[in-house]
């Protein structure tokens, strides 16, 4: 989708280097300036009276200067890139070259233009996001300096209000002159509004996107990549909470039995490695609507959503067998055998929450524990035997 490879585009910006992220001004000023040069060449091959084309001839010049140092920034944007120097100047060179380009338009096409309004808005807001603060207290000042001595020229009739323009936009009663100066400036507004909203649709995206990403791996376990402790505590407790009256929950907690003689014998990589794998298959063991996550060290709790105890006792089961069964393969392909320990619990009221229900399982997995290891037990039966 093209929105999601400009929001990576983006993610990938902001983590840049200064001279990349700067270099975001050079192809916007491109973008505008490229514009703004073919409107002023089709006035000067079709003169209109409302335009003043002699101040778009004086002004051609400076345009197509500021173009060309546009460009050349762009070409040597590698090598730039690879000076430290260049780090550390070049934000605030290009910072003081978007002021330069766009401060003496928006004098020429008026302070309180929709174009003016615009610049003024976006660029504070995008050079906070890409730039260091310094960078933006450079922009805020030299910007804010240029429009309080334009307007106090202006205020003391020292320059004229858009001197482009041969009419009075403030004040003109000509109703096409009106259509004229509307549909002007929305077409100067233009690539203002159009970077302006795709910049912040596509921040926006960015932030809900990277707030996501966080929540995620806030809520997974770094070595299992399954639910952390937290993660699988509260889906319990929003299963219990959304339960109908007379719906069974059942969990499983489980232990790897003797793991501490997997980490001394093997290494504490190779311990990882098995409870990595252990966390796969209690995945593709269990049923879609059924959850895992990792509870601590080397247990696991299982929660099974509308699950009555006789098939909780079954799953817990096969997950057994799955785990005694299975050849884990350490770093040097050394064969490795564990068992598991499990303790099933099912809500034996309507009354009994998460905390209540870990620890009647808890106690179950220390009764399989005290009565041979590799065995599920329940508060009511007992399966599984010795491997």
């Amino acid at each position: 989708m093209l929105f999601d490879r400009l929001t990576h585009r983006f993610a990938v910006l902001l983590d840049s280097s200064p001279v990349k992220r700067a270099m975001i001004i050079p192809y916007f000023l491109l973008f505008v300036l490229g514009e703004y040069l073919l409107i002023d060449i089709y006035f000067l091959i079709y003169p209109i009276s409302y335009v003043n084309n002699e101040i778009i001839i004086n002004i051609l010049p400076f345009k197509s200067i500021i173009l060309l140092i546009t460009v050349l920034f762009i070409f040597f944007r590698k090598q730039l890139d690879q000076s430290a120097l260049a780090q550390k100047i070049v934000p605030y060179i290009l910072v003081l070259l978007y002021l330069v380009s766009l401060a003496p338009l928006g004098y020429i096409v008026g302070f309180i233009s929709l174009v003016t309004g615009l610049v003024m808005i976006a660029a504070p807001l995008f050079s906070v996001i890409l730039f260091e603060g310094m960078v933006t207290v450079f922009l805020l000042v030299i910007g804010l300096a240029w429009y309080l001595f334009s307007a106090y020229l202006y205020a003391f009739n020292v320059l004229p209000y858009a001197p482009i323009l041969n009419i009075l936009p403030i004040t003109t009663k000509n109703v096409d002159e009106k259509i004229f100066y509307v549909g002007y400036m929305t077409i100067l507004a233009l690539p203002h509004f159009i970077s302006f909203m795709l910049g912040t649709f596509i921040l926006v995206r960015y932030w809900r996107l990277r707030e996501t990403k966080i929540r995620q791996v806030g809520l997974l376990d770094s070595l299992t990549n399954i639910p952390n402790r937290r993660a699988i505590g509260d889906y319990l407790a929003q299963i219990l909470s959304q339960r109908a009256y007379t719906e069974p929950i059942s969990i499983i907690i489980l232990d790897v039995d003797f793991f501490k003689v997997v980490n001394d014998t093997f290494g504490h990589a190779t311990g990882d490695l098995v409870l990595r794998r252990i966390g796969e298959y209690l995945k593709v063991t269990l049923r879609g609507t059924d959850q895992v996550g990792r509870y601590g060290g080397e247990e696991f709790l299982i929660v099974l959503p509308n699950t009555p105890l006789e098939r909780a006792l079954e799953i817990a089961e096969r997950c057994r067998v799955q785990i005694e069964s299975s050849e884990f393969k350490g770093f040097e392909q050394q064969s490795i055998h564990v068992t598991a320990s499990f303790g099933v619990h099912c809500t034996s009221n309507e009354d009994e929450d998460a905390s209540s229900m870990i620890h009647r399982a808890d106690m179950q997995l220390y009764r399989a524990k005290q009565s041979g290891r590799n065995r599920v037990c329940s508060d009511y039966e007992e399966v599984g035997e010795i491997a």
